[in-house]
Order: C-alpha cells, then sequence, then structure tokens
C-alpha cells in the first residue's frame, strides 16, 4: 500500500513539474514575441514620423517639379476626380 502511494505521488510530481515548465516555455516564447513586436513597432513608428515630415515631403515636391494646384474644378463634387488642372 505505501508503495502505491510513492508511486502515485511520484506521478503526481512529474505531471505537476511537467506542466509547470510547459507553462513557463509559453510564456517564454510570448515573451520573446512581445519583445520582437515591440521593437518591430518602435521602428515602424520611426518610419511614420519620418514620413509624415511635411518638409521631407515639400524637398522630394520640390525636386520632382511637382507644383501645387490651384482651383481646380471637379467633375464630381464629392469625388476626387479632376476635370481639369
Amino acid at each position: 500500500m505505501i508503495v502505491f502511494a510513492v508511486v502515485l505521488m511520484l506521478v503526481y510530481y512529474v505531471v505537476v513539474a511537467n506542466s509547470i515548465t510547459a507553462w513557463d516555455y509559453k510564456i517564454q516564447k510570448i515573451s520573446e514575441k512581445l519583445l520582437s513586436l515591440n521593437e518591430e513597432g518602435s521602428s515602424l513608428m520611426a518610419q511614420r514620423a519620418h514620413l509624415e515630415d511635411t518638409g521631407l515631403l515639400d524637398s522630394f515636391a520640390k525636386s520632382s517639379n511637382m507644383v501645387e494646384a490651384k482651383n481646380v474644378v471637379y467633375l464630381f463634387e464629392n469625388k476626387n476626380v479632376a476635370l481639369r488642372p
């Protein structure tokens, strides 16, 4: 009877220890993924700030010989379809 109780406790210990180890592994993987996503998010925010820089857009437009469109007549009022520049 005592041997059966010891074997039962040993099996319970192995199952619980394995469960704890599995959860720790999952938490570690999720933490690594979160760190990776945070780094990627920071990189994307820096790219967004760079792309939204109006000075950069102005210099690109000037270097590409673009001009500002003024007094544009639209074919449809609610659409962005220009009839003539």
